[in-house]
């Protein structure tokens, strides 16, 4: 008998697991059921929509927020219809960088208008759960729970999700077991119930760190914060906005070289530059390409650039609002905020406190310093091979995915199909947002997820109802 897909498992409710559904269930033409699985953060929101700060922003401007590629305008005209900002005009809210709570609340409507439409043919299972391991099975997968009985499934969709950082090196591990020590910065207990007049330490220099820093002061700290990272401060905020430049994209020629790219940038930059414009038009410019560009660049090229180029090109891309900026910078005029070009050596519990060891890269001399806590802002962690996560771990150990070649996600193909330990992308297996990261690169923003989340989509929809060939 022919076997038809009955059934899609959504493993994960954030953005990227939303979105999938979203377009399941508004494009469906036969009737299937759903199962999402969620655990940890509010539906629809994940990590990075779930604050209640009001001050914590968006890092891309609201005219590029729609969650529905095909509807720009859809995330500015929900915000138009806000009290708080309809009089304040639609050209200025789209150059504007919107709270994230809001654009929480944003995806939290676009999930209830579509659970709410009549026209909904889907059955939606709602499991608020998490998924510790998946096995094949004689008629599909068997997903299991941690406090529910398991499910089977035809296709599963691994909309996992950002992992928490890796584990700085240190010499003394036990100090991760410390209740003083924060892995999770995206976690509201990492900035609540501090010590409002100790020292506090946060590892890495990125955009967590920013928040991080504003979630700490919001929350009533007014002692000293640190940051560490081996480059120290190297943070830009968005300027020129609505300037478009097009001179580098239309020089870029395939076969794309690392070291080509490379000098072509540098070349606008030095253009724009002596027009007074910094290099931020330059580097958007090439936002539209850079996944075409890193698919087709030699692994050789991609591992140089992550050795070499990979802090530049983060520092150049991940820009924070210039109100923002301005709020860090007075931070680190008045004191309260110290970046530390250094690398860790160790960190005590102590008498006195957390001892942090370091060497300062700018004296070259080892120095320490005393805090209260100590918070992990290194960026998600991304060997699956080594992931803590429960799921991710058991199916690399049993085969079902494999760390992608730079180990920067899940190996995949660009059909959104994992690729096994046996080389073979699966048909019953995707996975799609930061997963795809060493397929993509660029698989973290908005304008990116949203297009990944719909082809995903529309990809599952055809195998509904699609009978498996007769063996």
């Amino acid at each position: 008998m022919e076997k038809q897909t009955s059934s899609i498992t959504i493993i994960g409710m954030g953005f990227c697991g939303m979105m999938t559904a979203v377009h399941l269930i508004r494009n469906a033409k036969e009737p299937f059921t759903l199962n999402i699985i969620n655990k940890g953060y509010p539906d629809c929101k994940g990590p990075a929509y779930s604050t209640d700060n009001p001050h914590l922003v968006l890092n891309v401007p609201s005219a590029k927020m729609s969650c529905i590629a095909s509807q720009p305008d859809h995330f500015l005209n929900w915000v138009m219809e806000k009290d708080n900002y309809k009089a304040l005009g639609k050209e200025l809210l789209a150059i504007t960088f919107m709270p994230r709570k809001l654009y929480g609340e944003y995806l939290a409507d676009v999930w209830k208008e579509t659970m709410d439409s009549q026209e909904r043919i889907v059955d939606v299972n709602m499991i608020n759960d998490s998924a510790t391991g998946v096995q094949k099975i004689s008629d599909g997968y068997e997903v299991s729970l941690v406090n529910s009985d398991s499910i089977v499934t035809d296709v599963i969709v691994l909309a996992t999700g950002n992992e928490s950082p890796g584990e700085p090196e240190i010499l003394n591990k036990e100090f991760f077991n410390c209740k003083e020590y924060f892995p999770n910065p995206w976690s509201n207990e990492a900035v609540r119930n501090s010590d409002p007049d100790s020292n506090i330490l946060i590892i890495g220099n990125g955009l967590t760190m920013v928040d991080t820093v504003i979630g700490l002061v919001d929350n009533g700290f007014h002692g000293k914060i640190f940051s560490i990272s081996p480059n120290g401060f190297a943070m830009l905020q968005h300027r020129h906005g609505g300037v478009v430049y097009k001179n580098l994209v239309d020089e870029l020629k395939e076969p794309y070289d690392l070291k080509k790219i490379f000098e072509l940038f540098k070349k606008h930059v030095r253009l724009v530059r002596q027009l007074g414009i910094s290099a931020e038009p330059v580097v958007d410019s090439i936002r539209g390409k850079s996944q075409s560009i890193w698919m087709n660049l030699p692994l050789e090229d991609k591992q140089k650039f992550m050795k070499y180029l990979r802090h530049l090109w983060g520092v150049a891309r991940h820009r924070v609002p210039g109100h923002v900026y301005d709020r860090i910078l007075g931070l680190k005029l008045d004191g309260k905020l110290s970046i530390i070009k250094g690398r860790l050596r160790d960190i005590k519990k102590t008498s006195e406190g957390i001892k942090v060891d370091y060497r300062n890269r700018k004296t070259l001399t080892d120095e320490s310093i005393v805090v209260s806590r100590v918070i992990n802002c290194t960026g998600p962690f991304t060997d699956i091979s080594r992931s803590k996560n429960p799921l991710i771990a058991s199916m690399a150990a049993n085969g079902l995915i494999k760390p992608d070649p730079m180990k920067l996600g899940i190996d995949a193909d660009v059909s959104f199909r994992v690729i096994g330990i046996d080389n073979q992308p699966s048909e019953e297996i995707y996975t799609l947002g930061g997963n795809l990261k060493g397929l993509l690169w660029e698989s973290t923003a908005v304008p990116e997820l949203r297009v990944q989340a719909e082809n995903l989509a529309n990809a599952l929809l055809e195998k509904i109802g699609e009978p498996e060939p007769v063996e």
